[in-house]
């Protein structure tokens, strides 16, 4: 009982977090790699011409995340990135963490 109690808080949890994500869309023009995983930084100027900055998680997610970011300032390909601003930034900063960064087609 106090299992299936824990699971359900779990998805709830999940379901709260994920009801407060703020989707952008703009075009990657700055991607980091850093000494300190969890400092690396991805700017993205975004459709109105306004400028983000995001942290990436110091986790292998993290690295797939700078796989994509990186691809993405090469090729110059728009992306749509996924974050919640509610949730402090990994490095201390005010950029909030990406949680998806998607390359959207030409």
């Amino acid at each position: 009982m106090l299992r299936t109690a824990l699971v359900f808080l779990a998805v709830l949890g999940l379901a709260v977090s994920s009801a407060q994500a703020t989707v952008v869309r703009g075009t990657v023009i700055r991607a980091e790699g850093r000494t300190n995983a969890s400092c690396r930084m991805v700017g993205l100027k975004l459709d109105s011409g306004s400028i983000l900055y995001f942290r990436l998680p110091s986790t292998s997610d993290g690295d797939s995340m700078l796989s994509v970011a990186l691809t993405a300032l090469a090729s110059r390909l728009p992306v749509e990135v996924q974050y919640n601003p509610a949730i402090p930034a990994s490095c201390g900063g005010s950029e909030p963490n990406i949680e998806i960064i998607a390359i959207l087609g030409a």
